[in-house]
């Protein structure tokens, strides 16, 4: 199937100018989150059983090519022993939901967009809506699965305590219902799904939370060297200011820079953490502080975090990147070695 064939496809039930849109949305999704290509059957088959068993068990999400000019995505859902499913997904509802959500948004009443800046908002959105959806898929359908198995056990329960039921009472004897007992663990089984469900969203929190956190770590860790160079400058008597606003570093804030007096070790580190926050986009929206809110309206975009609270955001950034250094070192370790450490 080409493009052109899957724009006639999708026609039938949607404008033509949305099916070429969600295509589009489809591609660019894929080019965000570096999908790589699936492997080609003819690779697969050439490798040895044991990398075949190996590629064959490990969860995947790849681009997956129909033709030059249409791609979509797979899937390989993979449970603790066997693999689930492999899945060619191509999300044509989902993605037009996402582009529709996106318009009805920002094509409020009295809103100053031109019809043609909505549309590339609204697509813009879409792509990420999507990539919302592909970050959490795998664990989403890995507790689907989860929870389906035991509802369907369950229900076989009920099922054939019916028959056992009937064929006794066939028989002139009772035997009483288990539906009561059903229906109590089909509600825990949907609480369990419930509350699995629940976390994986906190994790989508979470994860862009610890992003952060590292992006903090990393850029204060630069700023702070170069709050030390300026506060040097200054107690020298020297261009200080020249030196603030040197290539890469042309976003000093000009507040901050009023404030220094001769910064000892201490003012240095607290003007790189509010650097750091300004340049990485950290905002508090829950300070009500009215100074806070006069100096975002004048145009700068100061956190609004206490300084304690920073630090701690810091801290923070440096442990997850810790963590995950040894993560990589861990997964780089031959197996040989691992077992000698063992």
């Amino acid at each position: 199937m080409n493009k052109e064939e899957a724009v006639e496809m999708m026609s039938r039930s949607i404008p033509e100018k949305d099916a070429y849109i969600i295509l589009e949305i489809i591609k660019k999704t894929i080019e965000v989150m570096n999908l790589q290509p699936l492997m080609p059957d003819e690779e697969f088959m050439a490798l040895p059983n044991e990398e075949k068993y190996k590629e064959y068990m490990t969860k995947r999400i790849c681009a997956f090519k129909f033709s030059d000019d249409l791609s979509c995505v797979f899937f390989r859902f993979v449970g603790d022993e066997t693999p689930l499913a492999s899945v060619v997904f191509f999300p044509i509802e989902a993605v037009w939901s996402f582009l529709d959500t996106a318009r009805e948004y920002f094509n409020t009443p009295g809103t100053t967009f031109t019809p043609e800046t909505i549309e590339q908002l609204s697509f813009d959105k879409a792509v990420r809506m999507f990539c919302i959806m592909l970050r959490n898929i795998h664990s989403r359908i890995e507790a689907t699965m989860q929870s389906i198995t035991e509802e369907t056990i369950n229900e076989w329960y009920r099922q054939e305590n019916e028959f056992y039921r009937e064929y006794n009472s066939r028989q002139g004897v009772f035997v009483p219902s288990n539906e009561p007992q059903v229906k109590k663990n089909r509600q825990n089984i949907i609480k369990d799904y419930s509350n699995e469900v629940k976390n994986i969203w906190d994790g989508e929190k979470k994860r862009f939370e610890n992003y952060q956190k590292m992006k903090f770590a990393e850029e204060y860790e630069i700023l702070k060297k170069h709050w030390e160079t300026i506060s040097l400058l200054y107690r020298a008597k020297k261009d200080f200011e020249g030196y603030a606003k040197m290539p890469g570093f042309e976003d000093t804030p000009d507040d901050l820079l009023s404030e220094l007096k001769g910064s000892h070790h201490r003012g240095c580190s607290l003007k790189a953490l509010e650097h750091a926050a300004r340049r990485i986009g950290l905002v508090n929206l829950d300070n009500k502080n009215e100074e806070i809110l006069n100096m975002r309206k004048n145009g700068i975009q100061v956190s609004g975090f206490s300084e304690s609270t920073l630090f701690k955001y810091y801290e923070e950034g440096k442990d997850i990147i810790k963590f995950l250094k040894t993560q990589q070192v861990i997964e780089n370790t031959p197996p040989e070695t691992k077992q000698l450490t063992e």
